[in-house]
């Protein structure tokens, strides 16, 4: 589900790009237009360089014209960068934000998952008799379907001290928290 959240946010994130794109277009129209009109005023201040006499002074307008042509696209060049820019903060801080908060609930679940995990494995490897707090634990924690599933008469067999209600719970809470495979000890 943690998976499917981030893949969903950064789709919307990736569309929300795209939105602001249509602001672009003008920008790309400047630039377009002002490359346009620097070339177009460079092949004609060439054309006028070939009068006789009078070619060099006429060229020189043009040449100082095509300057403002590229200061044109220069422009439309900068509005597409600034588009592009606002786009890409917006598309991730609206992933980022929802992302976020629920890899931090997740994180905490999973650190609270590890940490307990942890605890009854210490707990199962270095105390001895903790079979009997570990079936208390699948009385007092689980479902009562997988504790009957587990143990018919679970509550009745636990206070009677019945050693293999104790371990069958005991192995119960041990698969509860992760810890499949780990032996709370033989039944006796």
């Amino acid at each position: 589900m943690v998976l499917l959240w981030v893949v969903l946010w950064i789709r919307v994130g990736m569309r929300l790009h795209d939105a602001p794109q249509l602001f672009a277009e003008p920008g790309r129209r400047i630039a377009d237009a002002g490359t346009s009109l620097s070339s177009n005023l460079r092949q004609a201040g060439d054309t006028v360089a070939g009068i006789p006499l009078v070619g060099d002074r006429v060229r020189d307008p043009f040449d100082r014209a095509s300057g403002a042509g590229t200061t044109l696209r220069d422009a439309g060049l900068t509005q597409i960068a600034a588009v592009e820019t606002v786009a890409t903060g917006l598309s991730v801080i609206v992933a980022a934000v929802p992302i976020s908060i629920v890899m931090l609930v997740w994180l905490r679940s999973r650190l609270r998952f590890v940490r307990r995990a942890r605890e009854v494995a210490e707990l199962s490897a270095t105390s001895p008799g903790v079979e009997d707090l570990l079936a208390l634990r699948a009385l007092t924690l689980r479902r009562p379907t997988d504790v009957i599933a587990a143990c018919p008469n679970a509550a009745g067999r636990w206070r009677a001290g019945d050693v293999t209600a104790i371990h069958e719970l005991a192995e119960l809470e041990l698969r509860a928290v992760g810890l499949t495979g780990v032996r709370s000890g033989p039944p006796t």
